[in-house]
């Protein structure tokens, strides 16, 4: 079978049409030719040196100073930066054994680009993203006349990789898998102002590995801490905790409470409501977890609690051991709060249901 032939169309253009044709394909071709001789030839080696030499400056001559190390810097995409093998050092102080090796925070490869089609309309846009401790972090954040919106997406990441968390929990072995979003609108670029949402969770979490001595003293039995979940509101400036805690197989875990945001947050206010409660399974584990937290039906005193007059200040009729958080974030205080919080707890030595947690 012949199928028909196709129809042609003769588009005859007036030759002035032709002649602006012609001349302005020698511009646009020039500007081609210089964006990707631009592209490949652009000095990534400086801007590297540049970046090293504007982390370190101003931190220079402190003992504390911060060190940046970066192996590589290139294009990503047509507008971005791709930086490879990102590593933070940081020195920490002298401990009881002497000298501590630095502390270093490491990111795979990590990427940042300006959105083009974003400049066109006036409005400055940044895409970035990158692999970390297993997982990965992407997110955006553009900049308008109204301040800066910002959303973050993590997935997947092992916080046993991360060893800023490790010396906030004053060298207890952490493990879990973390994941979670923060979407937050900016005013005037200030934190003080912001609104917005956050929800984590650690899926897995466990602490201490029975090997590693806390402090150089003891080796706790893994903890089985189980899901712990965070979930947060800002509304002008103000963080409300709406969720916060976990209810594992040794242990129940819940808090409560706000965050008046400041700029830095390090400055920001706590006022914070944080009771735990071992399991008795956990509590009767071997013979060091019997002395230290209290043999389940024993009425012998827990070495636990004689270490420190607050902490047995701060147990509560059900069991739990209840705190209050208050002050600058940077430098909390923890005062014992026997009846701080709200919320019906679970009945002693039975992990239940988690109370619902209501801001104070």
């Amino acid at each position: 079978m012949k199928l028909p032939a196709l129809p042609t169309f003769n588009i005859t253009l007036p030759p002035r049409i032709k002649r602006i044709l012609v001349a302005s394909a020698y511009p646009f071709f020039y500007l081609f030719c210089l964006l990707i001789f631009a592209y490949l030839t652009f000095p990534y080696d400086r801007l590297k040196e540049r970046l090293l030499v504007e982390f370190e400056t101003p931190k220079a001559g402190k003992a504390s100073a911060q060190h940046l190390e970066i192996d590589a810097i290139g294009p990503y995409w047509l507008s971005g930066l791709s930086l490879k093998g990102i590593r933070v050092i940081t020195p920490r102080s002298p401990g009881a054994e002497g000298d501590l090796p630095p502390s270093k925070l490491s990111i795979d490869e990590a990427h940042v680009r300006v959105s083009v089609f974003q400049l066109l309309i006036g409005r400055i846009t940044l895409w970035f993203g990158g692999k970390a401790f297993g997982g990965t972090i992407d997110g955006w954040t553009r900049t308008n006349s109204d301040g800066r919106v910002l959303e973050v997406a993590v997935e997947n990441v092992d916080i046993s990789q991360i060893d800023a968390i490790g010396e906030l929990a004053s060298g207890l072995p952490l493990a879990g898998t973390l994941k979670g979003k923060l979407a937050w609108a900016l005013p005037e670029q200030k934190l003080a102002k912001a609104t917005g949402t956050v929800s984590f969770s650690i899926a897995d979490l466990t602490a201490g590995d029975g090997k590693t001595k806390i402090a150089g003293k003891l080796a706790l039995p893994k903890l089985n801490v189980g899901v712990f979940e965070l979930e947060a509101e800002a509304k002008e400036g103000t963080l409300k905790v709406d969720k916060l805690g976990a209810q594992g197989q040794d242990i129940d875990l819940v808090g409560e409470g706000k965050i008046s945001l400041r700029d830095p947050f390090a400055d920001g206010l706590a006022d914070l409501y944080l009771r735990f409660r071992f399991a008795d399974g956990y509590k009767g584990k071997n013979e060091m977890t019997k002395s230290l937290f209290g043999a389940p039906g024993s009425s012998a005193p827990a070495l636990f609690e004689l270490a420190d007059p607050r902490i047995r200040t701060s147990k509560r009729p059900d069991g739990f051991y209840g705190w209050h958080m208050t002050g600058a974030m940077k430098d909390p205080r923890f005062e014992p709060s026997p009846t701080g919080g709200s919320g019906a707890s679970p009945s002693p030595g039975k992990p239940g249901a988690l109370p619902r947690a209501v801001t104070n």
